[in-house]
């Protein structure tokens, strides 16, 4: 990779002699809700006799927004092709790795329990004993309490997935919805034989039923927390995939969480939604539908609990313990939004659900062949029809084949500081890099620094990666070193949103930025992340370095 060309930035005084504090980031303007219109590209897999339907031409498809025909602009019929991108090499470094056609498997220990995530695990070992090589890649993921663990990257070599699907290690659980037996035996107690209650045991049924609603509350806080913690995963994935063109898989396997559940609740008087419980699962939720159709990602729910018995799920197995009629009711609940979850993720997104299916490594077979042939349809939203919301897609071919596409698209309605600061801290935590806005940069040589070292650093960011308003830019650059075990020695960052004269417009729109930093670090190994986000667009590039400094 040639050495990126250094630009005079006076006139956008973009050259720092010190380390910046994440915290003194430009004052932020008013906050004012947004909505983003834009170019959407729709993936349709057309079939007959379960293959490929090829050789249609653009005036094969009919393309609707809401039921309203609208001109298709690009067209494009995709056959399985790959092409890696060369890996950094030396001192220098780029942000967009990512191979043009691949599938996720993403194992959610979260939410599984360790006999499912035993059962998928043989059936992933099943699944590559059996495939044949492809040009696809595929990378294994984990999906913990803690973030996304790369148990495998992206790659062809299927003897070395197999090899990490046979290494895979069962998770226990990270939380726990099951009301305490303990709880159960006190109300059970108190009640006695014929039910009557005295002034005594009346008061401590009080006690108890007041501990059985904190019980209750901090159950549905573990499961909201769990809730956004996928969502945030799901976040990173869409990120990381947003600048490979075409379609990518993601096989989500796992017991299913469903997305609304910590805003939903079960009672005597039934299925209730409570607002005060809806604003973070809500805005969350809605953000990570538009990050998965901006990035074309399809999912593929893999519900591995094969079938369910919600009555045996709330059975007492010592028989010392009767379930309620609340403790049906709430399983019945869980296990239809669970379905739900996967039917609509599946559907909104073009993927296909697999449930009750005991064949688990043949849904992996058929959701990976689904990238291999498509068509990809391009359209500009018809500005009548672009209030902020769900805007539903609909795809006709004029050939006798089943057609299957996402089923439409999300307007959402945000708060763009609040969206910045989750994107940037979600891409700092992420072990993929995000691939929406491309730069490259290199390393210079260290110099002392008395007990610490100066390490120099530039980077390219090409001409169309930052958009121009008028004659303003408004971009983050946030750079991170963390040590070995992720304790963080250094942190830099500033909010580039400024008015350029004439003369820096020009340069910028010919040669791009190139901008010039340095972080004092101690000897030793670092990673170091660095995080481009373009602000008016949304568009994120990260990209992780191993400094190493005797």
């Amino acid at each position: 990779m040639s050495s990126p060309r250094i630009l005079r930035l006076t006139a956008l005084n973009l050259v720092l002699l010190s380390v910046l504090a994440a915290g003194q980031d430009a004052p932020s303007q008013s906050i004012t809700l947004k909505t983003s219109t834009d170019f959407v590209q729709i993936p349709v897999i057309v079939q007959r006799s379960g293959k490929h339907l090829g050789g249609l031409t653009k005036n094969d498809f009919v393309l609707r927004q809401d039921g309203k025909d609208q001109p298709i602009a690009t067209f494009e019929e995709v056959r399985g092709t790959t092409a890696n991108t060369p890996a950094s090499s030396g001192d220098q470094f780029k942000s967009d790795q990512t191979p043009q056609q691949l599938a996720i498997i993403a194992v959610d220990s979260v939410n599984t329990a360790p006999m499912d995530q035993e059962y998928f695990k043989q059936e992933l070992i099943k699944y590559f004993a059996e495939s044949k090589s492809t040009s696809e890649p595929i990378g294994i993921m984990l999906v913990t309490r803690g973030g996304i663990r790369v148990l495998h990257d992206f790659t062809t070599d299927r003897k070395s997935l197999l090899a990490t699907a046979q290494s895979l290690n069962v998770s226990v659980m990270a939380k726990n919805n099951e009301p305490s037996p303990l709880l159960k035996e006190q109300i059970n107690e108190l009640m006695g034989a014929n039910g009557a209650l005295s002034e005594t045991e009346t008061k401590l049924l009080n006690n108890s039923e007041i501990m059985d609603a904190r019980e209750e509350l901090m159950s549905r806080f573990q499961d909201m927390t769990a809730r956004i913690d996928s969502l945030g995963t799901l976040q990173q994935i869409a990120q990381a995939l947003k600048g490979v063109p075409g379609r990518k898989t993601l096989l989500w396997a796992g017991s299913g969480f469903p997305f609304m559940s910590g805003a939903v609740a079960v009672g005597p008087a039934g299925r209730q939604i409570s607002p005060e419980r809806m604003g973070e699962t809500v805005d969350q939720h809605a953000y990570t539908w538009k990050l998965l159709n901006d990035a074309n990602v399809a999912v593929y729910p893999i519900d591995t609990r094969r079938t369910v018995n919600t009555a045996f799920q709330v059975m007492d197995t010592s028989l010392k313990y009767s379930p309620s009629a609340q403790d049906k009711e709430r399983a019945r609940e869980n296990d239809t939004e669970v379905l739900n979850t996967f039917k609509s993720i599946a559907a909104e997104t073009g993927g296909k659900p697999c449930i009750y299916r005991t064949d688990l490594r043949n849904c992996l077979k058929e959701a990976t062949e689904d990238d291999h042939e498509y068509y990809l349809l391009g359209f500009y939203v018809d500005r009548s029809r672009s209030s902020p919301g769900w805007h539903k897609v609909g795809v006709s071919v004029t050939q006798k084949a089943s057609v299957r596409h996402r089923a439409g698209f999300l307007i959402a309605l945000t708060d763009p500081e609040k969206v910045r600061q989750s994107d940037i801290a979600l891409a700092l935590n992420s072990p993929y890099a995000y691939t929406s806005l491309h730069f490259t940069g290199r390393f210079s040589s260290a110099t002392e620094n008395g007990k610490t070292k100066a390490v120099p650093f530039q980077l390219q960011i090409p001409p169309d990666a930052i958009t121009i308003e008028g004659d303003q830019i408004n971009f983050d650059i946030v750079a991170v070193a963390r040590a070995l075990g992720g304790k963080e020695a250094a942190r830099l960052g500033q909010r580039i949103q400024r008015k350029l004269k004439p003369d820096a417009l020009t340069e910028i729109r010919a040669n791009g930025i190139n901008y010039r930093n340095k972080m004092d670090l101690p000897p030793g190994d670092y990673g170091v992340w660095f995080v481009l986000r373009d602000n008016p667009t949304g568009r994120t590039g990260s990209v992780t370095v191993p400094v190493k400094l005797p």
